[in-house]
């Protein structure tokens, strides 16, 4: 299992041979594809056609996560390994590559003689606001696939665990559409400071506050210090959220979520965090870490 663990997190996508997915999680539809149902056991699901060398576009509205089932559309007669590749962007961005192998199962799609693949899952961590996500499927012998989705909009950050602070200013809710959130505030002069034990990666999700007085897009900064050795500033650029509300403070309202992340190398650390001076009444983070990290 150990082995698996560390494959799998080598990989852009997590990989797995089976169906299961978040009770939470919806089903959701491409814009365009062939409606495909596979039968087993008596149980029937749906899946989505995608050609070789063409795409699908899913429009959803995050934070969440997106879990994809793929199972290639291979000739009855193939029992070899199949190679595919399975690219996800976001815009012009390119958010995930999939390179995956998979082989032919006993299922066949119903209403035709078309064999279904052995099962491969993917996550995509979805950030705040609307997202027209593109997937292409490229490099197999395979015709065809044809591809699930689900979408888990409670457990946006699955396999992580939050980090809480040593010290901060002080501690809001941040309530972004059902769920309540708990941030720590820092400014120019408070930090916020954390210890943590690495080897590891930090990821920190910032959040500018807005005085009733500041207006349009603004740049923030963030300093860091990890023991006694400073990190590289960040530069942060964001605007208003008008699904947020500050629950301890209704004067402020909150930018849109901004994250980075911050490598920890083996041993104890303290890592600091301040706000470069401005007129915002603060910056608020939220902390985590991988989950598998916390067993140290």
């Amino acid at each position: 299992m150990k082995s698996q663990r560390r494959t799998f997190l080598t990989l852009a996508f997590v990989l797995a041979v089976t169906t299961t997915v978040n009770v939470n999680a919806k089903q959701v539809a491409p814009e365009s594809g062939e409606l495909m149902t596979l039968d087993i056991a008596g149980k029937q699901s749906t899946y989505y056609r995608i050609q070789k060398d063409s795409s699908l576009f899913v429009t959803l509205s995050g934070p969440g996560t997106l879990t994809g089932i793929v199972r290639l559309i291979t000739p009855s007669e193939t029992h070899t390994n199949v190679t595919y590749t399975l690219i996800v962007s976001d815009g012009k961005k390119l958010v995930k590559t999939l390179n995956s192998t998979t082989s032919s199962s006993q299922w066949n799609w119903l209403g035709n003689s078309e064999g279904a693949g052995k099962s491969r899952k993917f996550h995509v961590r979805i950030g705040e606001g609307k997202h027209r996500l593109r997937f292409s499927l490229k490099n197999t012998l395979a015709s065809a696939a044809g591809i699930r989705f689900n979408f888990d909009k409670s457990s946006p950050h699955v396999g992580e665990s939050p980090l809480y602070p040593l010290s901060m200013r002080e501690q809001v809710t941040v309530q972004v559409r059902e769920r309540s959130l708990d941030y720590a505030i820092m400014d120019a002069e408070t930090p916020v400071t954390v210890r943590i034990i690495g080897p590891t990666r930090l990821r920190i999700v910032s959040r500018l506050l807005y005085s009733g007085l500041m207006k349009g897009p603004k740049q923030y900064s963030i300093v860091s210090r990890m023991d006694n050795r400073k990190l590289p500033a960040k530069k942060l650029k964001t605007k208003k959220s008008f699904t947020t509300k500050i629950i301890n403070h209704p004067e402020w309202i909150s930018g849109r979520s901004r994250t980075f992340y911050v490598p920890i190398p083996e041993g104890e650390h303290v890592v600091s965090f301040r706000m470069s001076a401005m007129e915002a009444p603060g910056v608020a983070l939220r902390f985590s870490i991988p989950k598998e990290d916390t067993r140290k």
